[in-house]
C-alpha cells in the first residue's frame, strides 16, 4: 500500500418498491482514494463498518458517482485494500495535499456541470427556435388534403382510447393579443388601448411586445 494504490468500494443503489421494500437498482465501484484521503483519521470508518454514508455523499460532490435520490448503501467491508488503507494511514494521519485535490476535484465537478446544464439550454433554445407553430392556412390546408370518406368523421385524439375524441369545437373568433419577440401569446386589457398594452407588458413584465390579431378557438 503506496499513497497511489486506488481504494475500489462498491456503492449500491436502491430504490423502495410498492411493498416498502428496498431493491438493487445498480451497483458502482468508485476509488474512494481522494475521499479517504481527505478525511481525518480519526473519523475514518472501521472495515467492517455498514455505515460509512459520507463515502457516497462525497463522491457524488467530485462526480464519481453520478447524483443519486434513493437510498444507497456503501458497502465497505467488501473493499479488499480498505484494511491495508487503514494500517497506512496509521503511519500518515495526514496526507499531504489531500484536502487541495478534494476541493480542485469538487471545483471541477461544479464547473462541468454549469458546463452541462449551459449545453442543455441551448439544445433546448435551439429545438424551441426550430419549433414552427400551424398557421390556419396550413391546417387548412392540411384538413383539405384528408379523403373525403374521412372528413366526414369527427377528429380523434393522436393517441385515441376506444371511442376517445376531440371535444367540440364551439367557436373560433378574432381578437388582439400581446405577442413577444420570442413567439409567446397573453390577452390583452380591453380596457386599455394598443399603445396602452404594450407599455404595460413592457414596464410590468419587462417584455418587448406588440399587438397581433390572432383567431382563438373555444372547445365546449
Amino acid at each position: 500500500m503506496d499513497e497511489h494504490t486506488p481504494i475500489d468500494v462498491p456503492i449500491r443503489l436502491e430504490e423502495w418498491d410498492h411493498h416498502n421494500y428496498i431493491n438493487e437498482v445498480d451497483t458502482i465501484v468508485i476509488d474512494a482514494r481522494p475521499i479517504l484521503d481527505a478525511a481525518d483519521y480519526d473519523h475514518l470508518p472501521a472495515p467492517d463498518d455498514w455505515d460509512a454514508d459520507f463515502i457516497a455523499e462525497e463522491a457524488q460532490r467530485l462526480g464519481l458517482l453520478k447524483p443519486w435520490d434513493g437510498p444507497f448503501t456503501v458497502e465497505l467491508p467488501e473493499c479488499g485494500e480498505y484494511p491495508a488503507y487503514l494500517e497506512w494511514r496509521g503511519t500518515h494521519r495526514v496526507v499531504e495535499g489531500a484536502r487541495e485535490r478534494f476541493r480542485a476535484l469538487a471545483k471541477d465537478e461544479i464547473l462541468s456541470r454549469i458546463e452541462r446544464t449551459q449545453a442543455e439550454l441551448d439544445r433546448l433554445v435551439a429545438e424551441y427556435k426550430e419549433s414552427k407553430t400551424m398557421t390556419i392556412d396550413e391546417l387548412i390546408k392540411q384538413l383539405k388534403a384528408l379523403p373525403k370518406d374521412v372528413r366526414r368523421h369527427p377528429l380523434m385524439d393522436g393517441k385515441p382510447v376506444v371511442g376517445y375524441r376531440l371535444a367540440p369545437l364551439d367557436r373560433i373568433h378574432v381578437e388582439k393579443v400581446l405577442v413577444s419577440d420570442d413567439g409567446f401569446c397573453g390577452m390583452t386589457d380591453p380596457e386599455l388601448t394598443d399603445a396602452e398594452n404594450v407599455a404595460e407588458a413592457r414596464d410590468r413584465c419587462g417584455m418587448s411586445a406588440r399587438i397581433e390579431r390572432r383567431a382563438l378557438a373555444f372547445f365546449d
